[in-house]
């Protein structure tokens, strides 16, 4: 009895001794120096960008600037975005080898169905491209891959608050991008009348109800709130394609006329 025992016990101690054996090979041969230029995305040479979160998202550079471009319409994208997404592409820090088995995406959702794709291109031809995965068990980490590589990577950070936005979330939230110090005057008109707030000779804010009418002061606690809500004017979010809802720029509820002191005149309906 006690031969066996003695016997069994050194079966055990042999497969264990191989399995950690097997297993610190394979840790050998996954782990990976510290790689701090895995993607390159020159923001200087970068003309088109496309991103695929749940749908496609395409921007492009136009007259030194970048906008993000729907089916209908197009608009600037945001810059401080744009800017964060150049920082952590470039800066990325990959620290371990995951896998290097294609059947194993699935599990990390970094394949080409669950995982966010993002191509930089340079005249059409791609400068770096990616898929970005879920989040680490530490959720400081972020799983990626080359988008033509089998290779899974641990990078180091949580990228999901800058890569992973929808077509709207791209897009810059500032419609009327101008200095409260730039306006000279703001006209409201709706179906009860038109108000209009201008500059005097010495700078001072009067209002005007009537056209013929001298000019009041503002109460300037009440306008100085407005002015901030003006000055710039942003805005919540794009109203998604699809959503049933239409604009009734025929008549409008109101119109908002902001005019500046260099001669640019924009309406709001």
């Amino acid at each position: 009895m006690k031969r066996n025992l003695l016997i069994l016990a050194g079966l055990v101690l042999l497969l264990w001794g191989a399995w950690y054996i097997y297993h610190a090979e394979e840790k050998s041969q996954l782990s990976v120096r510290e790689r701090r230029d895995f993607f390159k995305a020159d923001s200087l040479t970068v003309d088109s960008i496309a991103v695929r979160y749940g749908t496609w998202t395409h921007l492009a550079r136009r007259d030194g600037r970048w906008v993000v471009i729907f089916p209908e319409w197009q608009t600037d994208a945001a810059p401080n975005t744009l800017r964060d997404v150049f920082k952590f592409t470039n800066e990325m820090v990959l620290e371990n080898l995951i896998s290097t088995r294609a059947e194993k995406h699935r599990s990390f959702k970094i394949d080409s169905t669950t995982g966010s794709i993002f191509q930089f291109f340079s005249g059409g031809i791609p400068t770096a491209e990616f898929v970005l995965g879920k989040a680490g068990a530490d959720f400081n980490h972020t799983y990626i891959r080359q988008l033509q590589s089998d290779s899974v990577y641990l990078a180091r950070g949580d990228f999901q608050r800058v890569f992973r936005r929808v077509p709207t979330d791209w897009g810059s939230r500032v419609i009327f991008p101008v200095d409260s110090s730039q306006l000279a005057s703001v006209r409201w008109i709706s179906r009860d009348g038109e108000v209009r707030v201008s500059r005097g000779e010495s700078g001072e804010w009067l209002v005007f109800k009537d056209r013929g009418q001298d000019g009041l002061p503002v109460d300037t606690a009440i306008f100085n709130v407005r002015l901030r809500y003006l000055c710039p004017l942003t805005i919540d979010t794009y109203a998604s394609d699809g959503t049933g809802v239409a604009a009734q720029t025929d008549n409008p509820y109101l119109q908002l006329i902001l005019d500046t002191r260099d001669g640019r005149a924009d309406t709001l309906l």
